[in-house]
């Protein structure tokens, strides 16, 4: 595959990812009902909770009925709308934002499927099936198109080593070995601890659990028991660039895992290779001795009493026999340290 064929993937993928993250949200807004929502205001029975958990760790002498005449007196003197309902009702339109959208359409096309969002209307679940039938296979053929072309590149690398050190034409398997465990450890380091490093900052996470949330995702297991950007970022700009950033992480690791199977893959073909030319060599090794010992029983057969005979007329009319080779080919077998029998078909 070309450059050009390879660009038109991308530009492609990109395609597929923008018009299905504006698709998803407009038929998730127009077509999911209205959201009662309860006011985040605290109930009477948590608010007495908190107090009495102040009032016990600070030792205070007053009660607990006292501590809520002192919030309700206050509430009254600065007019705080500070109320203990049950529950406020609200009724507000469905949103979803466009970058979670975005960043769902990416869990579904690269099939990792986290399933922290998933599609509530009708429309949206069809959608979601004709989403993926299409952008799965867009996704894969870019990965793949990726994996060869590094591949290619490491290939063409390995070839001006070999240049340089005409010592390693002698053994090109240790030149793929090495090239490919420098590629692993290097792309393991970018791919897998650095952006688990940088989750463990940004998410609050361990180490462990962010390196268990990078292999999850990489692998596209998938679990969704731990999900990045789910965290609220006072700027929304910088909330949006981590977005974009972790989907673009997301296809680059994958891009790396598609390197490293087409390089596997191309060791394999190398070792089968091998292998059927050594199997030929063997075979051609046996044919030829095959042909060896049949070209031995001829040579022998000429030594026998029925081709030694034969008839004709000479000049005068005598029949004469043909010339006896036997003691010339007894000659040279006695030199060969071989000795015949009468029969001359076993060796004494």
């Amino acid at each position: 595959m070309n450059w050009k064929a390879l660009l038109g993937l991308a530009i492609s993928y990109i395609a597929v990812l923008l018009v299905g993250a504006a698709v998803f949200k407009v038929l998730e807004e127009a077509f999911s009902p209205p959201v009662n929502e309860t006011a985040a205001l605290p109930k009477r029975a948590d608010l007495e909770g908190v107090l009495q958990n102040f009032s016990d760790h600070q030792n205070l002498s007053i009660s607990l009925q006292e501590l809520l005449g002192l919030i309700d007196a206050a509430d009254e003197v600065r007019s705080v709308n500070v109320k203990y309902a049950e529950s406020v009702n609200t009724t507000t339109k469905f949103y979803i934002d466009f970058f979670d959208s975005l960043f769902f359409c990416g869990t579904i096309i690269t099939t990792i499927g986290y399933g922290h969002i998933t599609p509530k209307t009708d429309p949206g679940k069809l959608f979601c099936i004709a989403y993926a039938l299409i952008g799965i296979p867009v996704t894969f053929f870019l990965l793949a198109a990726i994996g060869i072309k590094l591949g290619d590149a490491n290939r063409w690398g390995e070839k001006k080593i070999k240049r340089a050190l005409k010592v390693l034409e002698r053994w090109p398997g240790v030149l793929r070995s090495f090239t490919l465990f420098l590629i692993t450890v290097i792309g393991f380091g970018i791919f897998f601890f650095a952006p688990a490093y940088l989750f463990m900052i940004v998410e609050g996470w361990t180490y462990l659990d962010a390196i268990y949330y990078v292999f999850i995702t990489l692998s596209t297991i998938g679990f969704g028991d731990m999900v990045t950007t789910l965290q609220d970022i006072e700027n929304i700009y910088y909330d949006y660039a981590y977005k974009i950033a972790v989907i673009v992480w997301i296809m680059t690791g994958l891009s790396f895992l598609a390197t490293i199977i087409d390089l596997i893959s191309d060791a394999m073909k190398q070792v089968q290779q091998q292998m059927q030319e050594n199997l030929k060599n063997v075979a051609t090794g046996v044919n030829l001795d095959k042909f060896g010992n049949s070209l031995a029983g001829s040579v022998k057969g000429l030594g026998t009493p029925q081709m030694l005979k034969r008839k004709g007329k000479g000049k005068k009319g005598k029949a004469e026999s043909a010339p006896d080779i036997s003691s010339g080919y007894d000659t040279m077998e006695k030199e060969r340290g071989m000795a015949w029998g009468p029969d001359r078909e076993t060796i004494l």
